[in-house]
């Protein structure tokens, strides 16, 4: 009996341990990519507010 509670323990500190895992790369992953497209973004509307400023100068 005491064998079967250490198991299913190990089991679940496994499936925990790997979930976290894979959550902490997922959102690394996807964080990158947001990371990218707001750069982007930031990047495109500097770009166009330089240009209208120019524009009135």
């Amino acid at each position: 009996m005491f064998l079967i509670v250490i198991a299913v323990w190990l089991v679940t500190s496994l499936v925990l341990w790997l979930r976290t895992t894979f959550w902490v790369a997922f959102a690394w992953f996807v964080g990158q990519f947001v990371l990218m497209f707001v750069g982007a973004v930031v990047v495109e509307l500097r770009d166009r507010w330089r240009a209208r400023r120019a524009r009135a100068d």
